[in-house]
């Protein structure tokens, strides 16, 4: 995990509150050890020390009530960092880009510039930078192929929609526009169909590869052959079966944060429009 400065703060008040939540209740289960009458000093003298077992627990209450708002206010701004089930969090740490140097900073500014963005999957990612930089090669790589954007992005929601990933259904939703994506098409997409024959057949490809592991039947590539798919485009199919099955299975095991509008896997009717 890398260094930070604020997720130490955040160690430190947690520890903080529990230290006080528990000597406080140690205290106050031995009230009379502590703040009762001293027998070994004569009574007449003892009235200085003596208090309620009432103020003592405001007392407590106080300083529990205030360490922990700290602690958690700071975990509601750290998301990251795991101190309560009360937000929504990511499992894995995502990396500040404003607190990146060398390779990873290369990489961040590298999304920054083809997407105008960092999401918050590539901040997962860059806890490797190898992992990083492997996944922006592949993915330009790709990105320059034989197979057109908007067959890629098809085969993204497919597969999405197949291993159940929220995320990236969410964010190749998002992206819709850029591909030339329908409503329509982006359902029928997450279906794996299409009303164009080459695309369907692709997509068809795409779900085998995707639910049998790599071991599709004869039948699946005669099928993808005849609608007219060589072997180029065929390789460049499972490549974004793999490219695509490696971002959802981050995500899943994240539990990225969404920062794009929310797509449900399994909600595959058209919505209603917003009046």
């Amino acid at each position: 995990m890398q260094n930070d400065p604020g997720h130490l703060i955040q160690i430190v008040f947690f520890a903080i509150f529990v230290a006080v939540l528990l000597l406080g209740g140690y205290v106050i289960a031995n009230f009379n050890r502590f703040f009762g009458p001293d027998p070994n000093i004569p009574s007449e003298t003892n009235s200085g020390r003596t208090y309620t077992k009432v103020q003592i627990i405001l007392v407590w209450l106080h300083a529990v009530g205030i360490s922990g708002a700290l602690a958690f206010l700071l975990h509601l701004d750290r998301p990251r960092f795991h101190l309560s089930p009360f937000a929504s969090m990511n499992r894995i740490y995502q990396v500040d880009p404003a607190q990146a140097s060398g390779k990873t900073k290369d990489l961040f500014d590298t999304v920054q510039a083809r997407l105008g963005k960092i999401p918050n999957l590539m901040r997962v990612f860059a806890n490797s930078p190898a992992a990083f930089e492997g996944y922006l090669q592949l993915s330009g790589a790709l990105a320059r192929g034989v197979l057109p954007l908007k067959l890629r992005e098809s085969i993204a929601l497919a597969v999405g929609e197949i291993n159940g990933c929220g995320y990236c259904l969410s964010a190749h939703t998002l992206s819709r526009g850029k591909a030339g994506l329908s409503q329509e098409e982006i359902l029928a997409a997450r279906r794996s169909t299409s009303v164009e024959d080459k695309f369907d057949a692709a997509l068809k490809l795409a779900r085998a590869i995707a639910l049998q592991r790599g071991h599709v039947a004869n039948d699946d590539l005669q099928n993808a052959r005849a609608a007219g798919l060589n072997d180029a485009e065929i390789v460049e199919i499972i490549q974004h079966v793999a490219l695509n099955t490696l971002t959802n299975y981050t995500n899943n095991v994240a539990k990225t944060v969404l920062d794009f509008p929310e797509v449900k896997p399994g909600e595959l009717e058209p919505q209603p429009a917003a009046a």
